[in-house]
């Protein structure tokens, strides 16, 4: 192996690993990166504070048929949730006491309709989506 390329591969661990240790950090003290298009782009750190309606939250979705199908068309990630599936980060939009209902033309809080919560019947692939009714 030529000494540049020797360097040059030494570099890239040193790099890689130096950058394994700050996100394993960055984890482990509460930092999150989402990188989707369902909340804003951007780092966010978990708080201990009770969630509120309008707070954003990370959690585990549950071990259901719906989701594993979403997992298998790649529509949420792996990860080390139970069922092997990625944490999933939303806003909370109703809280305790609030009225929700999902109708076909989208989902309404307390009366509102919500902006963009009308179910699609297709993903951009063409396969069919199923109606969520719960």
């Amino acid at each position: 192996m030529k000494k540049v390329t020797r360097y040059a591969a030494i570099g890239v661990i040193s790099a890689s690993l130096i950058g394994a240790v700050v996100c394993g950090l960055g984890y482990a003290a509460g930092l999150r990166i989402n990188t989707t298009k369902s909340i804003p782009v951007g780092l966010y750190k978990i708080s201990q504070k009770a969630p509120e309606k309008g707070d954003y939250v990370i959690f585990c979705p549950p071990e259901k048929a719906i989701f594993s199908l979403a997992q298998k068309r790649g529509y949420i990630g792996s990860g080390f949730c139970p069922g092997g599936y990625g944490e999933m980060m939303k806003r909370i939009l109703a809280a305790k006491g609030d009225e929700v209902a999902f109708r076909d033309d989208g989902v309404y809080v307390n009366g509102q309709l919500l902006p963009y919560s009308k179910p699609l019947s297709a993903d951009p692939g063409g396969r069919k989506l199923p109606a969520i009714r719960e």
